[in-house]
């Protein structure tokens, strides 16, 4: 029997999101056996897509504007990281080796999309196919994950037990064994679903969160609920305010127009963005809003603030283009990286990687994206799109680093473009119409 290309595609769609979303269980059996077997990631994000553009070069595809302008960020992402990256090797700040591994992760990230661009070749009604189907699987393994967060959280004991672990040091050195990143919090498991840590678990699940719109009526409420839960049993406090400034739009969307409550939510955001922002890159500013002892605030803020002074102290930080690319990270696995500094958040990544000039560079981008997306909104997109965005990058840009946090964006750019892809525009339903009617003409 013959498989038609969309069909294939769909197929190939659904394999990555439910190897991405059970990625810890993937990870647990690499290390146990090869760790080769984590190379899926580099097969679906860049050779799948390759693969998938060669079967519909056949079909002689239309590349729209959209298509081209997608690719076209595409390749300026990749040039500019292997630009800095030849900087550091002209300022004498260059590992080889850690700056392969870091290019590859980014690559990651990057090739959602080349990938969304391939898929942009289908044709409009294929494309709508292709993304109910993704978008409805994305969802029910977003519930298998948020009900394993929850057992994991509330059986924790039942885990000590197993690991023959108490909560502490050795529970997290026994998950690095495994590739995963077992923590607790005053005694509390951090959960981490079927990923690898708390912190890929609630940027997993608040994408889900914003998808709601596509649950049925009937069931939207539970599965907000369920999520939610899950997000607070990741203890990511994080990802705990990006769900209620979510909440709050769909609260205020009841009452308020779409414009006001998206105003609203987006004034809420920036404040408590820039909020976060001071405290955690001005010591100063941190002590006298917490004089006293704070756990909390020390393991949020102040270790981001620590960390952010250790890259700036090194003797050949440069506040242009940072420290050196892939100078600090951990994320080469067997490595010594005591001496390096946790890229834990995007600021942090950017200011180590590139310097100012790379956080202007994506502050810029991303105030220009978001407001296309804004006016889009206006204009008809779904608002999930806009308010992911939004929300993610404003509150994870001094906490957290999606980017280092798999799966991170990968299935969230890929998602938010198709969505963009399918909106009609004004001028199409015009078009649209006009060709109804004609046809309505000549019949009569």
């Amino acid at each position: 029997m013959r498989v038609s290309t969309k069909s294939l595609v769909v197929f190939i769609l659904l394999a990555y999101i439910a190897l991405l979303s059970i990625n810890g269980v993937v990870t647990v059996a690499a290390y146990m056996t090869t760790r080769n077997i984590l190379l899926y990631k580099d097969f679906f994000a860049l050779v799948v897509p390759v693969f998938v553009l060669i079967l519909l070069y056949a079909r002689n595809p239309r590349v729209t504007p959209q298509c081209r302008s997608v690719l076209v960020f595409f390749i300026s992402m990749v040039l500019c990281s292997l630009i800095f990256m030849l900087l550091s090797m002209m300022t004498g700040q260059f590992d080889f080796f850690r700056s392969i591994v870091q290019f590859r992760l980014e690559l990651l990230t990057f090739g959602s999309f080349f990938f969304a661009a391939v898929l942009m070749l289908f044709e409009y009604e294929e494309r709508v196919e292709i993304l109910n189907k993704i978008i409805k699987f994305y969802i029910v393994c977003a519930v298998i994950n948020a009900l394993f967060a929850i057992a994991e959280s509330t059986l924790a004991g039942a885990l000590y037990a197993v690991v023959g672990f108490d909560p502490g040091p050795q529970l997290t050195e026994f998950g690095k064994q495994y590739g995963l990143l077992l923590r607790t919090v005053q005694g509390q498991l951090r959960a981490f679903g079927l990923l690898t840590g708390p912190f890929s678990l609630s940027e997993y699940l608040f994408f889900a969160l914003v998808l709601s719109p596509f649950v049925s009526d009937k069931n939207r409420k539970k599965y907000i609920i369920l999520i939610l839960v899950a997000i607070v049993f990741s203890t990511s406090k994080t990802a705990i305010i990006m769900a209620l400034l979510y909440i709050m739009y769909l609260m205020m969307r009841r009452v308020l127009s779409l414009r006001s409550s998206l105003n609203i939510v987006t004034m809420v955001t920036l404040v408590l963005s820039l909020f976060f922002y001071v405290t955690t890159t001005n010591y100063s500013i941190y002590e006298m809003i917490f004089p006293e002892e704070n756990t909390y605030a020390e393991n949020s803020i102040l270790l981001r603030t620590v960390n952010i002074e250790a890259v700036k102290n090194d003797s050949e930080y440069s506040p242009f283009i940072g420290a050196g690319y892939a100078v600090n990270g951990n994320a080469v696995v067997g490595d010594d990286n005591s001496n390096t500094v946790p890229l834990d958040s995007l600021y942090i990544y950017m200011l180590s990687s590139y310097g100012n000039v790379g956080i202007i560079l994506l502050v810029l981008v991303s105030v220009v994206i978001l407001s296309m997306l804004y006016s889009r909104t206006l204009n008809g997109l779904t608002a999930s799109v806009y308010l992911y965005w939004m929300i993610s990058l404003s509150m994870n840009f001094v906490y957290n680093n999606p980017i280092s946090n798999y799966p991170g964006y990968i299935f969230a750019i890929i998602v938010s473009i198709l969505l963009m892809s399918i909106r009609k525009s004004p001028q199409r339903e015009r078009a649209q119409t006009s060709a109804k009617l004609a046809r309505t003409s000549t019949t009569h």
